[in-house]
């Protein structure tokens, strides 16, 4: 047979076979030593079966169930695809989407608060798989039904591709059921369903070697590598043999030579995730993202465009001018996220280390780099915030920043949001990133639209007199003004602010002196203080430039 002539191993089925074997002995890797499931963010995974078809499942390559700490059952119901097409013309699309279907409708074994579908597939085999990616994004982004189609439908908020997809999977969808589904119930559909991208079975094999790391990691045999790699293999080949015969698993019932190897996740890593969460609330705790903590504009657009590009991009550098709500941005995009995906959160300085496990010893983390990335490793997806990447500039050590950067190069599924003021970029650019050789993006962030800024004046009826001069009015577009001019009073009888220099005194004896509370002489013993702190940040500076 010529070369022309012969068939290649993913037309035959082979390529998909090997790959679904090392996503299943991946699964069973996370059983052993008692890790945590995919998208079961909150969970230990305590069951794995293979072929679930004769379980009641029509979604039926694996089925992984998880228990949280409350003791409540969850289940991940799982197709592997080692490539996949989005289409309603397209057979095993139909049956996958079909197949999520039934399972979504059958409220005896699918609760779709905690629920969840995912296709797995080879992470960078299918691009149009990103755009589905934004779609369901979207959809957990949305707040109903309605507000899902009117996101889908509005033009520029998606893209085209994405709108196309919702169309595709509607079509399935409604002729599984036989007539028009709403969009309500719709948009519950999309909202459960996940990508989980692994590049196993591949030249580069990253999960394969994260994989080996967290059983290294759990092993008190003396050669670690070693017993990683012998129980990889076996664990490859208890599913080639089981994987045919619809195999179920319990901790208990893997080999007992696994289980004499290897240890269980302990309380030390537990607690390091925990802390890591503790660490990025504050952080995020501390944004504000509400005007006079009443009237939060979402910006819906800006943050499903954000998700897209992470979609494309495994570095996003926000960037705006100071006030413009960059941080928000980050922010709202993990409350999307983060139900079913771990995010994290840091302050820049805290990467102006000498080495990433330094970072991670400052934020009372107890385990170090290797070790926490390993026991993220069945993830498919991670999200790290990284606030005012700017001030790294001023550090004359940032070693823990490249550690950080070399670690998302080594594993495809981190993606990293860095804000920053805008005339910094093209320096973080040039001296942060591209040495590291990653893929980056910058996303600018506008300034308040005139229909946002109505809004807030809806809200707050005293803007409306302010707003009417157009020097102020500019000013307002910027939401942290927006805030400050929310919280002053702007009397009738009183001549407003003609420009900035204006506004801005008018700010400083309101907010910052607060003339009306001139007990003790506090108005300028606030303007004192104020005034030391800002001298003493600038010198600060000042010795860290030189």
């Amino acid at each position: 047979m010529s070369k022309q002539e012969m068939s290649s191993p993913d037309a035959t089925g082979g390529a998909g076979t090997f790959f679904e074997q090392h996503v299943n002995a991946t699964f069973l890797a996370l059983l052993l030593v008692r890790g945590i499931p995919p998208i079961l963010t909150d969970c230990q995974l305590e069951e794995v079966h293979f072929q679930t078809e004769h379980l009641g499942w029509h979604t039926d390559d694996v089925l992984l169930v998880g228990v949280d700490g409350a003791g409540e059952r969850h289940w991940l119901a799982g197709q592997t695809k080692r490539t996949f097409t989005v289409s309603s013309k397209n057979e095993d699309c139909q049956k996958t989407f079909a197949d999520f279907w039934k399972d979504f409708q059958n409220d005896s074994h699918f609760n779709r608060d905690r629920d969840r579908l995912a296709i797995i597939t080879l992470r960078g085999t299918d691009t149009l798989l990103k755009r589905l990616n934004a779609l369901l994004d979207c959809a957990r982004a949305s707040i109903s039904g309605t507000d899902f189609s009117h996101r889908v439908t509005t033009d520029g908020y998606l893209h085209q591709t994405a709108r196309q997809r919702a169309t595709e999977i509607r079509t399935i969808v409604e002729l599984t059921a036989g007539g028009t589904v709403s969009d309500n119930e719709f948009w519950q559909f999309l909202k459960v369903i996940h990508i989980l991208s692994f590049d196993l079975n591949t030249p580069t094999a990253q999960t394969e070697a994260w994989m080996k790391t967290l059983l290294a990691h759990t092993t008190s045999e003396q050669d670690k590598p070693g017993t990683a790699a012998a129980s990889w293999r076996g664990l490859l080949e208890l599913v080639g043999s089981t994987m045919p015969i619809a195999g179920s698993y319990t901790r208990d019932r893997l080999p007992a030579s696994l289980q004499q190897r290897h240890s269980g996740i302990g309380t030390a890593e537990q607690t390091a995730l925990q802390t890591l969460k503790d660490h990025s609330a504050t952080i995020f705790n501390g944004i504000r993202d509400s005007i006079d903590d009443t009237l939060v504009i979402g910006r819906d657009q800006l943050v499903t465009q954000l998700l897209e590009r992470l979609e494309e991009d495994r570095i996003i550098v926000v960037s705006g001018p100071a006030g413009y709500g960059k941080s928000v941005l980050g922010k709202h995009a993990v409350e999307i996220l983060q139900r079913d995906h771990f995010s994290f959160a840091f302050r820049a300085e805290e990467f102006a280390t000498s080495h990433l496990n330094e970072t991670l010893h400052r934020a009372q983390v107890g385990v170090g780099a290797e070790r926490l990335l390993a026991l993220l490793s069945g993830q498919g997806r991670k999200l790290l915030v990284i606030e005012s990447v700017e001030r790294l500039l001023e550090a004359s050590v940032r070693d823990g920043f490249s550690d950080l950067l070399g670690l998302a190069k080594r594993d495809e599924s981190w993606r990293v949001i860095l804000t920053c003021r805008d005339y910094s970029v093209d320096v973080v650019r040039s001296s942060l990133l591209e040495h590291a050789g990653l893929p980056h993006a910058v996303v600018s962030i506008p300034q308040l639209t005139d229909s946002e800024l109505n809004q807030a004046v809806a809200t707050f009826p005293k803007l409306r007199r302010p707003v009417t001069n157009a020097a102020l009015r500019q000013l307002f577009h910027n939401p942290y003004l927006l805030d400050k001019a929310a919280r002053m009073e702007w009397p009738e009888d009183q001549p407003l602010p003609q420009d900035e220099r204006g506004f801005r005194r008018k700010f400083w004896h309101e907010l910052v002196r607060e003339d009306h509370h001139n007990v003790h002489a506090l108005p300028q013993r606030r303007e004192q203080t104020f005034i030391e702190v800002a001298l003493r940040r600038a010198r600060a500076l000042s010795c860290t430039m030189r």
